[in-house]
């Protein structure tokens, strides 16, 4: 019996051993790992809402510009309940997205928020303890980085009563404002705040056109640069005029934002808030006979507000070269009425959002080769208009910002290449695509 018993637990200890590294070797059958080999899984789209709650504030403008590939700058023109104007500003962080096994994606941002804390970043009484000087109202404040600088831009209304104004610029580092708008001393903050000798922006430049249209020319967008050479570079600021009728003109400036020259559209009178954007190098646009103009850099746009006239695109094809601009012929779209437009390149598409023609619904567009081709409306506002759609990309991923009239929040829409090869095909407007 003894030996007996010996080989019966000999035989158990086999049997209990094997089961054991056949449970081991499935183990993960039960506890699945996440894997994000994007090699080995089918890639979806990615179409994500955000909606970033502010103050009760009302909104009169918004932009985003990007830091770094973590963080955007987020700042909006808004009106506080005592009827002050002010600039306001946060950091957005962004999802990041991979798949799982079972082909969905999933948020894998290290950083559990989606936005730093909102903080005030320009005053009426920062701007006249910087210049000695009183201002009624801003108009269109935009940021923009270069290198290690971030550059605020924004048009001064003089007077109550007169399209007077002037445009400057300040200056900050991009260390300064990350660390001012996460930095959680609030000590610090109001220290800032209340002293305007000591606020991050400092006066950098006025921008003088050297021309009587001075007193009444408007800045309406942020700059491209144009770089002389290797080591220096020019800046393209669009400009329009408030005269009977709007008139859109460039001013090449620059690395000290010093007026080197003007470049007038054409003649015509009706065209206003131009916006000029680079064009990828790896973006190849093509002429109406389907040839390849690789030469073309940059893509200006306008907006038509001729009295009585549908609210069409206008677009120009431009280059850059030499630390100047030449500019294409003027097209009207045959697709595209609307307002608000604002373009820029993502992966092999040059993408346009835009508002319809009363502003209640944000729309997208893309460029076909020869004209932009709507894709599809993203949002509409019941209760009021859209303001001040922008888009920004950065590898896999363009955002949408903008806000609604009567909402105290700014609206981040997130997409992917994905989904706009999926738009296109369900839109069945592949074979318009050159």
């Amino acid at each position: 019996m003894k030996i007996v018993d010996l080989f019966f637990y000999f035989c158990l200890c086999i049997v209990a051993c094997v089961l054991f590294f056949v449970f081991n070797s499935n183990k993960e059958l039960h506890f699945s790992i996440p894997t994000f080999d994007l090699t080995q899984t089918k890639k979806h789209d990615i179409y994500e809402k955000e909606q970033l709650l502010l103050d009760d504030i009302i909104i009169k403008s918004i932009d985003i510009e990007q830091i770094d590939d973590m963080r955007y700058l987020v700042s909006y023109l808004g009106i506080n309940n005592e009827n002050e104007q002010k600039i306001y500003g946060f950091l957005f962080y962004p999802n990041k997205y991979s798949t799982i096994q079972n082909g969905k994606w999933q948020n894998i941002s290290t950083n559990s928020r989606n936005k730093s804390d909102t903080h005030i970043l320009f005053t009426k009484d920062m701007f006249k303890k910087a210049t000695k000087q009183n201002m009624y109202l801003f108009n269109t404040p935009f940021f923009k980085r270069d290198d290690s600088t971030i550059y605020f831009f924004f048009n001064t209304k003089m007077f109550s009563k007169t399209d007077y104004s002037k445009a400057y610029i300040f200056s900050t580092s991009l260390h300064d404002i990350v660390e001012y708008l996460e930095d959680i001393d609030s000590n610090k903050k109001d220290k800032l705040l209340n002293n305007g000798k000591s606020h991050i922006f400092k006066l950098y430049e006025k921008l003088e056109l050297n021309t009587p249209a001075n007193i009444n020319a408007f800045l309406s967008y942020k700059p491209i640069i144009a770089y002389t050479n290797k080591n220096d570079k020019n800046f393209i600021l669009p400009f329009y005029i408030k005269m009977i009728d709007d008139i859109s003109f460039f001013g090449i400036f620059d690395s000290k934002f010093k007026l080197q020259d003007t470049i007038k559209t054409n003649n015509i009178s009706y065209i206003s808030n131009p916006l000029i954007t680079p064009i990828q190098e790896d973006y190849r646009l093509y002429d109406a006979d389907n040839n390849i103009l690789d030469s073309h850099s940059c893509i200006a746009i306008y907006n038509n507000l001729q009295k009585n006239k549908e609210s069409k695109l206008y677009y120009q094809m431009c280059r850059i070269g030499n630390g100047t601009l030449n500019l294409d012929e003027l097209n009207i779209s045959d697709n595209i009425i609307g307002n608000n437009f604002n373009v820029t390149t993502f992966r092999s598409y040059l993408l346009l959002v835009y508002t319809d023609k009363d502003n209640v619904t944000l729309n997208l567009a893309i460029w076909n080769g020869n004209d932009f081709i709507k894709l599809k409306e993203i949002d509409r506002n019941k209760n009021g208009k859209i303001i001040s759609p922008n888009i920004v990309s950065n590898g896999d991923y363009a955002y949408i910002a903008y806000a609604k009239e009567t909402q105290s929040k700014i609206n981040i829409i997130t997409i992917n290449e994905t989904y706009i090869k999926n738009l296109i095909s369900s839109n069945e407007i592949n074979k318009y695509m050159q």
